[in-house]
């Protein structure tokens, strides 16, 4: 189950809080939320603190979407490193 909260809201920012496991079907609905997001303000910020686990499918979909108006932060060493592909 993931849970997404928008945590700051602003006409040039928004973060959204991520809050338990990225598999399978919500990397790619991630990304549209992501998509969503951008077309309304220049930055998106993920901030993946409560984050367990993102599998290597979800990562590829978010990796995807990443640009550089899009922030990922306080992502635990295993989420970090399994969106880095590595």
């Amino acid at each position: 189950m993931l849970r997404v909260t928008i945590t700051t809201d602003t006409p040039s920012t928004v973060t959204l809080r991520l809050e338990g496991r990225v598999v399978t079907e919500w990397g790619s609905l991630l990304c549209e939320m992501i998509r969503q997001h951008r077309a309304k303000r220049p930055k998106v910020i993920l901030d993946f603190a409560d984050v367990s686990f993102i599998d290597g499918a979800s990562a590829a979909a978010v990796r995807v979407c990443l640009t550089k108006n899009v922030e990922i932060i306080n992502c635990s060493p295993f989420v970090g490193s399994v969106l880095r592909g590595e």
